[in-house]
Parts: C-alpha cells; sequence; structure tokens
C-alpha cells in the first residue's frame, strides 16, 4: 500500500481493478476508460478478473486466487465493479468480502456499498424519456420488459420505473410480460422464448435493462421472422458499441460508461494525496433514438471508429491464430517455449505464469515469465520469487515504466489451477476478449504439462519402490544367511574357549572374535529390520509422549554444542505403531541431524495436525508392503517433524538415502543403515515416503507454508491409519506416510515428518 502523503513513494502507484469478467461490451469500456486514465496519471493498473459469476461455488467456500491478489502490498487502491460483482454475490456479501482490502481507498462503479465511495448513473430520467417515447412517438400499448439480476440495484430500479411510466398511461402490464435474466446477450434469447413459447404473450415492443439483452432479443426475434421494429420495436440501455453497429442499429440509453472508470482512477488518485470526495458521484444518462424503434433517425457513424472495429476483429483472428500453438506444448518447458514463440503474435509485451499451492508436486511458484524490455537477471529473480496466495510475485511490476496487467485466472473444469499476468499495449485498452481466449488456452496446454510431469513423476516413484523392494528383499536373504554363519563361528569359538581354558592367548584371541561376531549379528539385525519389521507390539501410541519420553536420550546423544528444540502440538493424536521403533526411528533421524551439524546448530522436532500436503509438494516415492501403493489419506494427519540447521543432501543423492550401507560419511563413520531402518519401520505400515530440494538451499529454512485444515478432537477417531517420516535438513526433507487398517473406533489419520 501506498505510505501517507507526507511520504515519499519510491515506486510508480498502483491501482487494482476488481471485475467479474473483461469480455462483455459493459465491462471493457468502463474498464478501458480506466486504463485510459491510469496511463494519462503515470500509475500502474492490475486488472483482477476472477470470473465469480462462472464459478460453480460460492464466494467464500473456496479461495478466488484473483481475488485474493488485491491484498497485495504493492496495490494501493482499489477499483471494485461492484454492479456486476454484486449480481452474484449480492452486495451485503460484497461489502463484507471487500472489508480484507482495508485500508486502501475503494471506489465502487455501478452500486454503492458502505464506507466507500461510489459511482452511479441517473437513467430513471432518460428512460422515462424512453418509454414514453414509445408510448407518445409510435403508439405501442403491449410494452414488454427484460429485467436484470434481481439481486442488482440499478435492474431494480429500471423495473420501477418502467411500471411507473406504464401505470401514468393506464398501461399496467401484466406480470407475464416481464422476464427477469442477466444482462447478457443469451438471456435476451431466452427471455423471447419465455414470452413467445412458454406464455404465448403477445407485444409490440420490448424495453431492455441492458443493450445485451436488447440484441440477443433481436437475434431471437429475427430467428422467428418477427421484424424489428417493422413488427416489434426495441429499445436498450447503457449504449455499448455494438448497439451502434447492430441491424437495425440500437435505440439506446446512453450511460458513460468510459467516463465512470476515467472517473474512479481520479477519485482513488485523490484520496491517495490525502484530498476529501464525496462519498457518491452521479453522472447523468441520456436517450439516443436510432431506427429500433421505428425512428427513421440516421446517425452519423464516426469513420474512425469503424475503422478501429476493423482492427479489433483483425486483431482478434490473428490471436486466435496465434494462440493455437499452445496446443502443442506437452510438458512446462515446452508450454514456456511455446508461450515465447506466440506471446508477440498476440501482441502481449510481457507476461508472467504463476501456479497455485497444492497443483504441482514443486509447490506454487512462478513457472513462466517474459519480458524483452527487462534485464535477464530481474526475470531470473522473478522466477524464483517467493509466491504468496494474497500477494502478486515479488519484482513483477517493472520499477522503471508504468503499464496495465490483466490477470487472468487458470482453471481446468472446476480445478483451480494458478493464474497468468499479461501486460496490454496501448492500444489495447478497449480490447479484452483476446484474453479471455487466452487464459483457456493457456489453461488447456497447462494441465496437458501437468498431467505429464505427474505422469513422470509416478513412472520415478513405481521405480524407486520397485528398487527399494528388491533391496528389501535381497538384504533380508544376505541377513539370514550371514546371521547363520556368524552363529556357527561364534558358537565354535565358544567351543574352543571351553576345549582350551589354560591357554590366555588363544583365549583372548576367541573372546575377540565372539565380539566382532556380535557386532556382525547386531547388523544383520539392522538389515533384518529395514527389510522386514515386525508390528508384534504395534498399538496406539501418544506421540507427544513418545517425543517426550525419547528427548533425555536425544539430548544425550546430540552433545553440548547443538541445541535442541521441541514444539509439541496439542493436537498431534495418536498412531498405532510398536512405540520403540517409533522411538527408534525418530533418534535415527536425530542422530542423522546431529552428523550433517559438526560444528552445531538447531536440530527441532515438532508435532501437530496437518492435510497430507507433501502429497502435493514434494516428490513421493512409494513405500510398500506389497504390489499395492497406499494411497494418502484426505484428511487432516499427524506429523512428526524433525528439522536441523545442517548441510543437507544434494539434490542427486537425494534418491539413494534410504538404501542399505549408503552414507555420505567417511569409511568408518558410520553403516549407512539408519534411514534405511527408518524407512523399514515405515514400510511396515504401508506407508509413502518422499524427499525434495528446500526452498532457495539456505540452511535451516523451511518448506513453504501449508494451507490451515480444521482441528479434530485428539484421541483415536477417523477413517484411516497413515504414518509418515520426514527428515529436513537445509537442502532436503522426507516424509512418508501409512495407512494401515484399524477398526474404526481407534483410527486416526498421522504423518511422520
Amino acid at each position: 500500500m501506498a505510505p501517507p502523503a507526507s511520504q515519499p513513494l519510491t515506486r510508480p502507484l498502483t491501482l487494482g481493478v476488481l471485475a467479474d469478467w473483461l469480455e462483455g461490451s459493459y465491462q471493457s469500456a468502463v474498464v478501458g476508460g480506466a486504463v485510459e486514465a491510469a496511463r494519462e496519471s503515470g500509475v500502474n493498473l492490475v486488472l483482477l478478473a476472477d470470473s465469480i459469476s462462472r464459478a460453480t461455488f460460492p464466494l467464500g467456500q473456496r479461495r478466488h486466487v484473483v481475488y485474493d491478489l488485491g491484498c497485495s502490498e504493492n496495490i494501493d487502491g482499489l477499483l471494485v465493479m461492484a454492479g456486476t460483482i454484486g449480481n452474484s454475490l449480492g452486495l451485503e456479501a460484497l461489502t463484507s468480502y471487500c472489508e480484507q482490502y482495508r485500508p486502501r481507498p475503494l471506489c465502487t462503479i455501478g452500486a454503492p456499498l458502505q464506507g466507500m465511495t461510489g459511482i452511479v448513473v441517473a437513467g430513471e430520467k432518460a428512460l422515462r424519456e424512453g418509454i414514453r417515447h414509445l408510448v407518445e412517438a409510435h403508439g405501442y400499448r403491449r410494452i414488454a420488459f427484460l429485467g436484470g439480476p434481481t439481486e442488482n440495484l440499478e435492474a431494480r430500479e429500471r423495473l420501477r420505473t418502467y411500471s411507473e411510466v406504464m401505470a401514468e398511461y393506464g398501461l399496467m402490464p401484466p406480470d407475464s410480460l416481464v422476464v427477469y435474466g442477466a444482462f447478457r446477450y443469451q438471456s435476451g434469447a431466452d427471455a423471447v422464448r419465455v414470452l413467445l413459447d412458454e406464455r404465448r404473450e403477445a407485444f409490440d415492443a420490448i424495453v431492455a435493462a441492458s443493450d445485451s439483452l436488447a440484441l440477443g432479443a433481436i437475434d431471437a426475434l429475427r430467428v422467428r421472422k418477427i421484424r424489428v421494429p417493422q413488427d416489434v420495436a426495441v429499445v436498450g440501455f447503457d449504449d455499448i458499441s455494438e448497439a451502434r453497429f447492430s441491424s437495425p442499429p440500437l435505440t439506446t440509453i446512453r450511460q458513460p460508461l468510459r467516463q465512470q472508470g476515467r472517473l474512479a482512477v481520479e477519485i482513488l488518485l485523490r484520496r491517495l494525496r490525502g484530498e476529501r470526495v464525496d462519498d457518491v458521484f452521479v453522472l447523468p444518462c441520456e436517450l439516443v433514438v436510432r431506427r429500433s424503434c421505428g425512428c427513421q433517425y440516421v446517425e452519423n457513424v464516426d469513420e474512425d471508429e469503424v475503422v478501429h472495429r476493423l482492427i479489433v476483429e483483425r486483431r482478434r483472428r490473428s490471436r486466435s491464430e496465434a494462440t493455437e500453438i499452445l496446443s502443442a506444448a506437452y510438458d512446462l518447458e515446452s508450454l514456456a517455449a511455446k508461450l515465447r514463440e506466440s506471446l508477440p503474435q498476440i501482441g502481449v509485451p510481457s507476461a508472467c505464469i504463476v501456479l497455485s499451492e497444492g497443483v504441482s508436486p514443486a509447490g506454487a511458484r512462478v513457472i513462466f515469465a517474459q519480458d524483452p524490455a527487462r534485464d535477464p537477471a530481474e526475470l531470473e529473480q522473478l522466477r524464483h520469487a517467493r509466491v504468496q496466495p494474497t500477494s502478486l510475485p515479488e519484482g513483477l511490476l517493472p520499477l522503471d515504466r508504468t503499464c496495465a496487467m490483466v490477470v487472468e485466472p487458470l482453471f481446468f473444469n472446476d480445478d483451480p489451477l494458478g493464474y497468468a499476468v499479461l501486460e496490454m499495449r496501448p492500444e489495447d485498452a478497449f480490447i479484452f476478449d483476446a484474453y479471455g481466449s487466452l487464459r483457456l488456452r493457456i489453461s488447456g496446454a497447462l494441465k496437458v504439462a501437468l498431467l505429464v510431469e505427474e505422469l513422470q513423476m509416478r513412472v520415478g516413484e513405481l521405480r524407486q519402490a520397485q528398487k527399494m523392494e528388491t533391496l528389501g528383499q535381497l538384504s533380508g536373504a544376505i541377513a539370514h544367511d550371514f546371521n547363520n554363519m556368524l552363529q556357527a563361528i561364534r558358537g565354535y569359538a565358544e567351543l574352543a574357549t571351553i576345549a582350551e581354558p589354560g591357554s590366555g592367548e588363544v583365549a583372548a584371541d576367541l573372546e575377540e572374535i565372539v565380539r566382532a561376531a556380535d557386532r556382525a549379528s547386531q547388523l544383520t539385525r539392522q538389515l533384518l529390520t529395514f527389510s522386514q519389521p515386525t508390528r508384534a507390539n504395534a498399538r496406539v501410541v501418544d506421540v507427544n509422549e513418545c517425543v517426550e519420553e525419547a528427548i533425555p536420550m536425544i539430548r544425550r546423544l546430540l552433545g553440548p554444542s547443538i541445541e535442541l528444540s521441541a514444539v509439541l502440538g496439542p493436537d498431534a493424536g495418536s498412531v498405532v505403531i510398536d512405540p520403540a521403533q517409533l522411538e527408534q526411528a525418530i533418534v535415527n533421524l536425530c542422530v542423522n541431524g546431529r552428523d550433517a551439524m559438526p560444528e552445531g546448530g538447531t536440530l527441532t522436532i515438532k508435532t501437530g495436525r496437518r492435510l497430507p500436503a507433501a502429497v502435493t509438494s514434494a516428490r513421493m516415492t512409494a513405500l510398500r508392503t506389497d504390489r499395492a501403493v497406499a494411497q494418502p489419506s484426505s484428511s487432516a494427519m499427524t506429523f512428526v517433524e524433525v528439522s536441523d540447521t545442517g548441510v543437507g543432501i544434494r539434490p542427486e543423492i537425494k534418491d539413494r538415502i534410504f538404501e542399505p550401507f549408503f552414507t555420505t560419511k567417511n569409511a568408518g563413520q558410520g553403516t549407512g543403515l539408519g534411514l534405511s531402518i527408518a524407512y523399514g519401520i515405515l514400510r511396515n505400515a504401508s506407508a509413502t515416503s518422499w524427499s525434495s530440494p528446500s526452498r532457495a538451499g539456505v540452511p535451516g529454512s523451511r518448506s513453504c507454508s501449508r494451507r490451515p485444515t480444521p482441528r479434530k478432537r485428539r484421541g483415536c477417531r477417523g477413517t484411516s491409519n497413515p504414518f509418515a517420516a520426514r527428515r529436513r535438513s537445509s537442502s532436503w526433507r522426507t516424509s512418508c506416510q501409512s495407512a494401515s487398517s484399524l477398526s474404526e473406533s481407534s483410527r486416526t489419520p498421522a504423518i511422520w515428518s
């Protein structure tokens, strides 16, 4: 947000626009005026179009990714298209929703909201004049009315005006001549069908609450061989560009669409300068008489406007052709290449694509950024910028110029993918249709790329699981045979000691043989734990109690140079496991973390509950006890997280960390079985493990935050019993999750990280 007026700002001011969608003529005219005014005033404009009226869920039920960006620190004020957004939400709900944007100055268009500066149009007088014109100049008596959404304030006022004027002439129309709908073309066509087919009504004129409704009605009448205006006269409201070029040209009520957008920018800038402004601004409307009402009026059409419309149509066609090449993208890399090829042809100077949290295994991130006018180093920083759900990526807006950006949501069916940020050229201030079609193309190509990425990941998981299963079987077989040989060696050494009790030198050698055999037997037992751990002592274990009991021993193992921190969540709950094995696995992870911090550091053990976010935000490796890979639970799960500030694991070897005898330590400093044993314990619980690099490779850095989940009552109730483990250092983390069966009365979801 902008600082107080007394403090200088080191960047250009940035205004945001909250819009339902930008493809409609009404929206594009209003927002186009705002784009013009922002460019003339030297400020950035970010258009946040979240298509809420086309969503299949209400506001608040799920996050609206694009609207949340209005909370970005670098957005200083917001223009809210309250008239159109309020059609879907209702004004009261919209007012409540906009509270999250405080203390930014807010200005609304189309409907006043409490506590915000509002811009409304006074269309009552002009609409009365238009209806009287139909009655007095043309003698029409049965006049139908096509209304807008009942929740819309302007729609209700236009319906009231229609009823009052008809009453003045004693022409009280029946309710069957009034049809409610949306301010859209299809609603007008549907209204004609309702009047003629369902209600069987006869009428000689139509008054529509918007031009889009009127144009839809005209086309529907034309299909039925009903002529306009010879058989039915039509009057609209708005005076969008299509009204002037329709056949016949539409008689309508002209509201100052472009002026509303320009005035909103002026109001926000005045408020940011600390100036006082009125609470409500009222702009007048006027009746524009053309041929659709029956008049033989010929309007002088601006030749420049005709040329502009032809240019717009050519651009739309060329953009549609250019975006077709996105269909050839098959992964994220090829999608980026196709975008770099097509964006200049489409006329988009710069663009950025952001994936939302939970969409990709790598988490929320910038997957594409292009701006030929910027330093490549800046773009590289943008690609690695931290992505927050309520903020635009840091460094997105250039500091050396002002621009207008369109932010479009990316989704496939009902699945949100992220959003695209597309820069507008100055000459495209009133052309928004192309951005909607580009959004659809990018969404489809992105979904395909993500599916391919997931398929490749699953193939890697399967190969890793098969490798670990083979290693487990091989290790178990070797351990059994080796243990049998060790028992023979140990037995014969003991017999030799008994047979030669008088020879001290020989006895000492035989004792060394016995001790060596004992150490080798311990090694084979560890291998057996990796290959086939037992669940004979499994029971319901309180995770926090188990960690607390292990902490004294862990402190002794860590030594004085390492600080141990325990953050135990009160809602961590319980898991089903052998408590000794749980303690052993935690200790193994802590010892592994200790060895990664030879000069000291901090080791943290954390417990709690969360959704199994690692299922979608980390690279998974299946741990299996049979051919079926356990599916992670979708409910909140208990987790234990061990993190340290050590040197971490190199990404190129992270897939081998669970292999028996694999170690990065020097010879004689470790057996390489610590994580393998933890792996075996978890595999016995039908778990899933995964590992991934840290966000920036900074020692001690943590992964991106997870969305909050509803807290569940602590205890042993749930729908599954997953158990997982994760050891995380500066550059990696490991997590596992199980789904072992348990009676319904004693199940609880869990993750151990």
